[in-house]
Formats: C-alpha cells, structure tokens, sequence
C-alpha cells in the first residue's frame, strides 16, 4: 500500500514539475474572489484584503508554455501506447503556415505587499521575469522532415521570428473605489533589462530545380542583442566560443537598460447578478542600451555560384569531387569559398527598443448566487509581431469563505483543449493557491499545448468579507 502512495506522489510531483519546466502567466487567479493576486491581473477588481505580503520565491511563482500548433501525436504512429514510426508529413500538414509559435515565460516574486486606506487601496510589487517566444513558418520542419525534394514545385519559404527578454520590474499601483459599482485601478512599472535578442528579420528562400536538382537559396538576417554583461559576439560568428568580457563588466550596465510600462484596470458593477470589467496590461517598453549589437547577413557576391541575389549550388564535376576527397588544402579551399558566400557581421549599435508583450481583456461575471460564479473573458495578447487572441469560459464557487474553487476552458487560436483548474485556501492570515492552466498534458502528454502554472503563499489580514460582496 505504501509503495502505491509513494508511486502516485510521484506522478503527482513529476507532472508539477513537467509543468514548470516547460514554462504564459496563469490566468485562473483572476477569477478566484478571495485571492490578492486577482489586482494583478485586472487592477480594476475590487480587492478582498485590506493587507497582504507576499515573501520571495514562496509567495508567488509562475510558469507557463503557450504550444497552439505542435501537436506530437501527429509526429508518431503509436501502438498500445508506444510511438512505433515517424509520420512527417502528417505533422507539417497540421502547422500553420507561418506562425508556428512556441512561447515559453517565467516570474517570481521578491517583494510584494498592499493596503487599503479607506475607499484606496497601494500595492508595490518587486519581481523577475523572462520569457521566450519563437515562431516559424511550415516550411522550416518540411525541409527538415521531408527534405528539399518535397520543394521542387516552389521554393520553401522559411520565417523565424525571435524573442527573448529578461528582466526586473517594480511596479507601484493604486485602485481606487468611487462607490459600490465603480472602481480603477492604474499601475506604474519600472523595468531594468538583463538580456534581450529580436530579430528583425530571419528569412530563408530556398529552391530545388526537379530536373537539376540545382539547389538555390537566399536567405537574410537582421537581429538586435543586448546583455548586461559585456560581450563578444564575433568569437562566436568565427566558430569560437562565445565570449563575455568580464573585465568591461561595471556596475552601471546594471541599470543601463531602463524601461516603462503601465496597467489600467476598470471594474462596473451594476448590481447584485451582473459585473463588467476591462484592463490592459503590459503596455509599455525598454530601451536597451548595454553591450547592443546588431547580426546582420546576407548572400554576398563571391564567385561563379553567386545568382540573382543567391547561392546557386549545382554539386561536384567528377575532377572536384576527386580533389575533396583526397586534397585536404583544395578541401580547405572549398570550404572558405563557400563560407563567402554568407558572411554574418556583428557590429556595436548605442541601443534599440522593444516593446512589451501587451494584453487587452474585458471579462463579464454573472454570479448565479452568493456562492458560484460565471464568467466570460475574451483578451488579446502581442506576441512578437502578431495578435493572437482568446476566449475563456469560467465557474467559479467559493463553498466556504475559505475556499476558493474554479474551473476554466480556453479556446485559442489553433488551441481547443485548454482546460484549467484552480484552488485556495484561506486560512485566517494565510492564502495557500495552486492553479494549472491546461491539466490535459497531464492525462495525455502528446496534447501538451498550454501547461501554464502558478503556486503561492500570501499573508493577508483582510475584514469579514460577506459572499454576497
């Protein structure tokens, strides 16, 4: 019996685990009453504490994964539970045609705190944050899976987009409760960047002739970098290490990347049943200015290879296939004549700026008594240069008034199989909560899509909050 407890403890920790690892900041708090994290995702919503302390690490922690196409149970065959073979083309037939995104994102608290002076109410807020957002166009795995072969027709059009930000934010904000159906709430953000990558631009072209099998392409990139830490970026371009230069290391770097960002928040309640609500958060942006670089490429003039903008490669007569395999200086030769052909410079730049991942929500709450809840939230989210928007539909009990319960189903843009759950307790001046965003990967690993995670203990002080408020 024990050794059946210990090997469910163990799939219970190893599917939390899976969940954190894989890190999009969890929304189910945001429809817990009882919870004081409910400001930070809407700082219009009337909060249920009058004090609350958050402790570094402890108090709140939050990982997510945002996976809308990469479905791996397209990518096998399986039999009795086991992948048996590969079935490429089936995959690439489910991406989308361009934005194929992978966005991954993770937060923890330093310092937080807040308190109601009458009809106002302060909150100050100290956190790290980093996050990671990837796309890519089909084509990118069909020439991987499939091979240049399946190009023959037309060329394989190959995008990429990049995004990769790290960095601090201290936030002050204030809600403020003109009666008992209006409140805002604002909230300003002060960002120090760590390290940054953006591209601009990351493209390929590249085409088969089905009679030559002549192989063409072109590609193009443009990227920014910045770091706290000196580097550079050359040592790495020429196929040595990449290098940091700790001797330029000053404590100035630290606070060179500066950034603003703000929240708005506004809740409407118009009676008893019925409750509106809008914000928009993380609109803002940060300047980078330590140790930025900019990558840029393309296919440079070099020689006979070089055609209408590209590199044309037709293959070895017999003589150089000869040479190649048996002269190691023609071997060298071959090599940076063809490294010539796609040169990729780094150069120092005073600095770029980018922009916050922005979310606009308006949500619409019925409570269907003094103890259940249902809601409608339909938000838009910046993700690089793309909007990508959903819509989730919520249920929420509070059976006690300390406990906190809800259950939420998302539909996102390629993404149907969103469901989520959350819990808390209250316990006196303690709230313990743990949310999962989507609990399908959970049951079955190839649907993992949105395994957003949060976990936290807040010390909170708050009045005799009756359910029917």
């Amino acid at each position: 019996m024990k050794k059946r407890y210990t090997k469910i403890w163990l799939w219970l920790i190893l599917s939390v685990l899976e969940c954190n690892i894989q890190a999009q900041t969890s929304e189910m708090v945001h429809f817990m009453r009882y919870n004081p994290w409910q400001i930070y995702t809407s700082p219009g919503t009337f909060s249920p504490c009058d004090v609350y302390i958050a402790l570094p690490v402890i108090s709140n922690i939050q990982a997510g994964v945002y996976n809308p196409t990469f479905r791996y149970g397209k990518l096998f065959e399986e039999q009795n539970g086991y992948p048996t073979h590969l079935t490429s083309q089936k995959f690439v037939n489910s991406l989308s045609k361009r934005d194929n995104w992978l966005v991954a994102d993770v937060s923890t608290e330093i310092l937080g705190f807040g308190f109601r002076l009458n009809n106002l109410f302060l909150s100050f807020d100290y956190r790290l944050k980093a996050n990671v957002a990837f796309s890519a166009s089909k084509d990118l795995f069909g020439m991987v899976l499939l091979g240049n072969l399946a190009y023959t027709d037309k060329p394989a059009d190959i995008n990429m987009q990049l995004n990769v930000n790290a960095y601090r934010e201290l936030s002050v904000g204030a809600q403020y409760r003109f009666n008992e159906h209006l409140s805002f709430g604002a909230r300003q953000k002060f960002l120090i960047g760590l390290a940054n990558i953006n591209t601009k631009k990351l493209s390929a072209e590249i085409a088969t002739d089905p009679t030559t099998y002549d192989i063409f392409l072109k590609y193009q990139v443009d990227m920014n970098s910045a770091c706290i830490m000196p580097y550079n970026l050359n040592t790495a371009i020429g196929g040595k290490h990449f290098q940091l230069l700790t001797d330029e290391f000053t404590f100035g770097n630290i606070y060179k990347n500066f950034g603003l960002g703000w929240d708005f928040g506004v809740q409407y309640r118009f009676n008893d049943r019925f409750t509106l609500s809008a914000s928009v958060l993380d609109l803002g942006f940060i300047l980078w200015k330590s140790s930025a670089h900019n990558l840029s490429g393309e296919v440079k003039d070099n020689g006979a290879r070089y055609q209408n903008g590209g590199f044309l490669f037709s293959g070895f007569n017999e003589d150089e296939l000869e040479n190649f395999i048996s002269n190691r200086s023609y071997q060298g030769e071959v090599v940076d004549s063809l490294l010539g052909y796609f040169p990729v410079e780094s150069n120092i730049i005073k600095g770029y700026t980018t922009g916050l991942n922005t979310r606009m929500m308006v949500q619409f709450d019925y409570n269907l008594n003094n103890r259940h809840r249902f809601s409608a939230l339909a938000q838009a989210a910046r993700v690089g240069n793309t909007l990508i928007p959903s819509l989730t539909l919520a249920y929420s009990a509070s059976f006690t008034e300390w406990v906190d319960l809800c259950v939420a189903y998302t539909v996102m843009k390629n993404s149907y199989d969103n469901l989520g759950i959350g819990l808390g307790f209250n316990l006196k001046v303690v709230t313990l909560f743990a949310t999962c965003e989507n609990i399908i990967p959970a049951i079955n690993r190839t649907r993992l899509s949105n395994p957003n995670f949060q976990v936290g203990i807040v010390f909170n002080w708050k009045k005799k909050v009756k359910l029917e408020e």
